[in-house]
């Protein structure tokens, strides 16, 4: 069962000051702040609110359960719906738009209306609203990253490292910040990309990341999330990298110039000097257990050696190499990793 119809703007504004952000915890994206398509949404409000309509794709609701007021009886012109566990899937951006338009004290929004479908899943096939958010959002903006959110690996793991009280944010979000007890997506994907021990996947994750998440179902992806990853390994690998990147940025301070092939190493061989580290360490063992805690002097000392032992390497063999190139080449990584670690 589903409907389809008008939303008047005022009564979208009302729902985002009663429910902020909770509107969209189904949908592949949260809030993504003062993006330019926002910003057009704005000033459409802003200038020209009687186009609303006209101009904007409408929003998708899903819930649980719809029920339809007898109020108006069986008209179908106008009617007052109570929704049961509902989720706007698409129109996220839409919706947060009008709701901080309104916040600011932007006025004409009696002008606004735009399209709208509720969709019941109270009798739906197992998985429908799955299906309905993920069609409802390809096009061309959005990015393969967003529907790993969707990817039952990471819901899994997100929920494992919650029990711990750690946040792994695996949505898009402007509110979103890191912390000792919080990461993201891309800082989980270059942490086990390190920690695989093979080039290959710390390379790609040094040159375009992103091709991780285009085939969710390929062996790049899932070589990295897959049944056997638990959360605690996730969050402990990526400490260990975190303390390896400190010991780099705190390299890159030290150095009067901010060039040569020492600070190319610094810079550009950040994802093969964490890799080492891991390798040398036997940390890819170790981050498994739930008691691991990384040594921070010991890392360090590590990395130091590592960054020396790749540096010589790199003379010996590959002195006339532009470094932020050769990091990117996974043969010549190959030939590194054998001979350095």
């Amino acid at each position: 069962m589903a409907y389809y119809g008008m939303l008047a703007g005022e009564e979208v504004a009302q729902w985002w000051m009663k429910y902020g952000r909770r509107l969209f915890e189904r949908n592949i994206r949260q809030v993504l702040g003062p993006t330019d398509v926002n910003e057009e949404i704005r000033q459409t409000l802003a200038t020209n609110p009687s186009n609303f309509w006209y101009f904007n794709n409408g929003i998708t609701i899903v819930a649980n359960r719809v029920q339809k007021s007898m109020v108006g009886g069986s008209s179908r012109g106008q009617g007052i719906f109570s929704l049961q566990g509902a989720q706007i899937v698409n129109g996220a951006q839409t919706v947060s738009s009008i709701g901080r338009y309104y916040e600011s004290g932007g006025d004409g929004l009696d002008e606004v209306w735009l399209s709208a479908r509720v969709i019941s899943l109270e009798e739906a096939p197992a998985g429908f609203g799955l299906q309905v958010t993920r069609n409802n959002n390809r096009q061309n903006r959005i990015a393969s990253r967003d529907f790993v959110s969707q990817d039952q690996e990471q819901i899994r793991i997100k929920t494992e490292l919650a029990i711990d009280g750690i946040e792994y944010n695996i949505v898009r979000s402007e509110t979103f910040k890191s912390s000792a007890k919080s990461f993201d997506l891309q800082e989980a994907t270059v942490a086990l990309a390190c920690g695989t021990g093979d080039a290959v996947y710390a390379v790609q994750a040094k040159r375009e990341i992103g091709k991780f998440y285009e085939d969710l179902s390929g062996n790049l992806y899932r070589r990295l999330f897959n049944t056997g990853v638990v959360g605690v390994y996730v969050y402990n690998m990526v400490r260990i990298v975190r303390i390896v990147d400190e010991f780099l940025e705190n390299e890159i301070r030290k150095l009067q110039k901010k060039s040569g092939r020492w600070y190319g190493l610094l810079v550009h061989g950040n994802r093969m000097v964490a890799m080492l580290v891991i390798l040398k360490l036997g940390l890819e063992t170790k981050a498994k257990d739930s008691e691991f805690k990384p040594d921070q002097d010991q890392i360090k000392e590590s990395a130091g050696d590592v960054t020396g032992i790749v540096f010589h390497y790199l003379e010996n063999n590959y002195p006339d190499s532009m470094l932020g190139t050769l990091f990117k080449n996974a043969g010549k990584c190959k030939n590194l990793v054998r001979n350095c670690a």
